[in-house]
């Protein structure tokens, strides 16, 4: 029978000093290394406010994929209301936003997310997305009147 199966308070059972002072050494750097973690995705965060409403693992993830922009589709409606996709065109060129009714609007400019400082930085391609959106939706409303 296992010390967990006898007394669910396995940190009573050990009797080793050296093993229960490892415990507390690696449970003070898995905190630093915690911490640190947090403060980079609340620079992320900082720098594209939108990255507000994902979780932690749902950023770590867009973050994690950098080298494939089109993994970021699947958290895009989570960052921008009404927005379902990015009408992307050969992998990393965003030409519009597709809505949940599948309307496409074409921007007024192609963004190359891996151009310059966006390469690798999904919080820079996508911030200047949001201002191309916005950009866009101003010309069509002009044109509209």
């Amino acid at each position: 029978m296992f010390i967990y199966e006898k007394d669910p308070s396995i940190w009573d059972n050990i009797d080793n000093e050296r093993m229960k002072n490892e415990f507390i050494l690696h449970n003070k750097s898995l905190e630093v290394i915690q911490k640190s973690l947090s403060e980079y995705l609340e620079t992320k965060r900082r720098y594209f406010p939108r990255f507000y409403f994902l979780s932690d693992e749902e950023l770590l993830e867009i973050l994690a994929d950098t080298k494939d922009p089109l993994k970021v589709q699947k958290h895009i409606n989570k960052c921008f209301e009404a927005i379902n996709y990015l009408d992307f065109a050969d992998h990393q060129v965003v030409v519009g936003m597709i809505s949940a009714e599948k309307e496409n609007v074409k921007f007024n400019k192609k963004i190359n997310v891996n151009e310059g400082d966006r390469k690798g930085n999904v919080e820079v391609w996508l911030l200047e997305i949001e201002n191309t959106m916005i950009e866009t939706l101003v010309k069509i409303t002009d044109d509209c009147i």
